[in-house]
């Protein structure tokens, strides 16, 4: 379950190393607290 107030990204067509990367970054300059959480689908 999602809290309210939560903001979710979601991105594909990179690897998840440069996701994370960029995510971070941009989360470094937010006023507010961030976490990147990765959840792997297999089908």
């Amino acid at each position: 379950m999602i809290k309210p107030g939560t903001v979710l990204y979601e991105v594909t067509g990179v690897s998840e190393e440069v996701a994370v990367k960029a995510l971070t970054l941009a989360g470094n300059k937010l006023p507010f607290s961030t976490k990147v959480i990765a959840k792997r689908t297999t089908l």
